[in-house]
Order: structure tokens, then sequence, then C-alpha cells
């Protein structure tokens, strides 16, 4: 039953979910004058986002089966569209957004399949790589002992919590933390209305996005046609004891369709020491490992894939993550940024961290704005609490 002392407020949408989809959505709805809100129930980032490499893919990954596909296709223009942000030029800008490395290499290792080596370097693959010889490469990949050839991608590397804060300020009048339950949707043919604050404010929509991520779970029931699936993965972050890790960006890639190991470094600033995240296969085929069945494969890898760090010296976390994603036949991984629409009813995965721009396109094809200026000034001022941002995985520890 409604309450008629609730305090009544009007947006064109609500995000619920403060991860890089529902961010990117909120600042591309305001850019073009669709008022939005956005709800999060924990802290911006706090699942997938702040858990992911940081790398904006451009799909050359993809290509390790010798070919382009359709993965690759899609993904392929969001290096430039997110650099285009981060050098302010687009619709959402991110100009205090830090980026960690212009690019990322593929290093080739030993066993790689030599049509596959050749495939990378010809001209199929120039829009996506470029030949690298080795006393070219980044100080940081020669101290760590990579010498030979390897293909530099165009893809950059960026500080997850500088992304996050950089939408934060400048969104933050319109980021609450709420957690909703289904019960609090309802929907009707005029649009959704949200109640909030056992009750005491009502909020009225033209459209609500769900981009909770595994969180869908728990929302479910408000479109029951859409499902979810998890891909699990146990990621290792790598601190030194006695030794200074070298900044290494970098896919290792061998006779497998996947990178045997991805490399991304991340400053930690109190201390000015390094941080290794490792995932590629050995996150996704490690999912069963224990903690010490994992870093004794991590080793191995390290010992052979970067022969100048002494694995002796090295701190290892185990970090298991759950992504989600929209339910396919025979558990397939999606392609592109997924969207269900259900009238006023929007559930959508980004499936990527590069792949945000797309969904939010997606999610806002045919929507403006029908608020006038008194709505908007009363969207600000809703009375619920604002949001931090979730901290780096490593840090939780």
């Amino acid at each position: 039953m409604s309450n008629p002392d609730a305090a009544v407020f009007d947006a064109d949408m609500c995000i619920i979910g403060g991860g890089i989809a529902g961010l990117w959505t909120l600042a591309l709805a305001h850019a073009r004058g669709i008022q939005a809100i956005l709800l999060e129930k924990d802290s911006l980032g706090s699942k997938q986002t702040m858990c992911s490499q940081g790398i904006i893919h451009g799909g050359s990954k993809y290509t390790l089966q010798g070919k382009i596909t359709g993965a690759t296709d899609t993904i392929s223009g969001m290096p430039k569209h997110w650099l285009k942000a981060i050098n302010g030029e687009g619709e959402v800008k991110l100009t205090a957004t830090n980026v960690l490395a212009g690019h990322q290499f593929m290093v080739p290792s030993s066993g790689i399949d030599t049509k596959l080596l050749s495939f990378l370097g010809s001209k199929t693959m120039s829009s996506f790589t470029e030949s690298v010889k080795g006393h070219q490469l980044p100080d940081g990949m020669q101290q760590a002992g990579i010498n030979q050839q390897c293909f530099k991608l165009f893809e950059p590397v960026i500080a997850v919590d500088s992304l996050l804060d950089d939408f934060k300020q400048q969104w933050s009048d319109y980021i609450y933390q709420y957690e909703l339950t289904a019960d609090d949707i309802q929907s009707n043919a005029q649009g959704v209305h949200l109640t909030l604050d056992h009750g005491r404010v009502s909020l009225h929509c033209q459209k609500v996005l769900l981009c909770t991520g595994e969180g869908f779970e728990t929302l479910s029931a408000v479109v029951p046609e859409q499902t979810m699936q998890k891909r699990p993965l146990h990621m290792l972050a790598v601190t030194g004891a006695n030794t200074v890790l070298p900044s290494l960006y970098a896919h290792f890639v061998g006779r497998s369709s996947k990178p045997v190991l991805t490399v991304t470094t991340h400053p930690r600033h109190h201390d000015q020491t390094n941080t290794w995240y490792l995932g590629g296969d050995l996150a996704e085929l490690g999912v069963n490992r224990t903690h010490a069945q994992q870093v004794k494969e991590a080793t191995k890898l390290l010992n052979k894939l970067t022969p100048n760090i002494d694995c002796s010296q090295l701190s290892f976390q185990s970090i298991f993550i759950d992504r989600a994603e929209p339910a396919q036949s025979n558990f397939a991984r999606p392609d592109d940024a997924f969207l269900h629409s259900q009238h006023h009813l929007m559930v959508a995965w980004p499936t990527k961290l590069a792949l945000a721009p797309r969904l939010a396109e997606k999610a806002l094809t045919g929507l403006s704005s029908h608020l006038t200026t008194d709505n908007l000034l009363h969207l600000a001022q809703l009375p619920l609490p604002k949001v931090n941002i979730a901290p780096y995985p490593w840090h939780l520890a």
C-alpha cells in the first residue's frame, strides 16, 4: 500500500547497479539531457568492475584461433572510444581517469604454433598489432627477462579506481546508496514506480535499467524471462617481499586459443611498489584449485615466462570472482554487451569492461527527457545516503 505522505520524485531513468555499465549509462544519459539517477546497494565497482584487470580490450586476444572472429569485430572499436573519452572529446568525458599503460603486449611463449605466429604479424592483423623486437620492448618487460619479438596491442590499461572516482566526482548528485528488493519495483503502462526508504520516498521513472551483475539473482523476479550464468575465475594478486616488481602489461600466448597468462601491473601509492594481477587461462582453469595449487601453477608459469623474477620473494593472494553474464545455450561466452528490454524494464550485462559504452548506447535508444526544470532540481535531492568507491580486491585481505 502506498504511503500518502511519501516524498514524490520523477526521473527519466533509474539505473540499478554502480559498476561500469551503470556509471557509463548515467553519464551518457546526462550528456544527452536524459535525467537519470543511480542506486547502488554496496559501493561503486564493488563486484566485477574493481576485480577487472583494467584492460580496454580491442579483440586481439580473440584472434588466437588464427582468424578474425565475431567477438573481435564487436569489440575492435572500443579502445578508440575509451581514449576519446579520456581525452575529453566524447559525450562521456573521463579526463581524470589514469591510464596505466598505453598498450598491452602479446608475448609468444615456447610451443606457439608457427602458423599463428605468422598470422599475428600479417597484414590482416595490422590494425590490431605491431611487431616489436626484444630490445625495443619497455624497460619493465626487459627487467622481467622478456627479450624476444612481441606484438604491441592497441589496448590501453586503466586504473579502475581512478575511473570510478572520475564518474563519482562528476555525477555524485545523482548517485545514491540503496538496496532495492523485487517488491520495491512496480511496473505499469505508464512506467515504473519505485518505493524507497521504507515507503518514505516514491520515485516514478520512464525506464529502469537493471545492471546489477550477479546481484540480478535477488531481483530476477522483476524480469523472470531473463536468466543469468556465472563464469568463475581464480585470479592471483602478486606482491614482492624484498623485490620491486617491474611494470608488465602482457598476454603470454602459446598453443591455447586463450592467453596462457595475462599480467597487469597496479601501482600501490602508499609505498611506491607494484602489484601484479594475474588472469588468463591460469584464472579460468584454476577455479577448482586450492590457493596452494594455484600458487604452484602460477610460480611454474612465472619462472618460465618472466625468468628474471625471483618467485621465492613473491607473495600471492587468491581472488575468486564470478563474472555474471546473460544465460547462453551451451554456456557460450557472449560476444557483445547484452540488453533485454521488457516494456519499461531493462536487464543488462556489459560482459566486458570495454563494452560499457556499447551497452549505454543500447540502453538509451529511443529515450528522451520528459522532465521540467523543477523536476531536475528535486532529482538531485533524494533523501538517501551517498556511495563510496570499492577498494581493489587485494586491499581487502
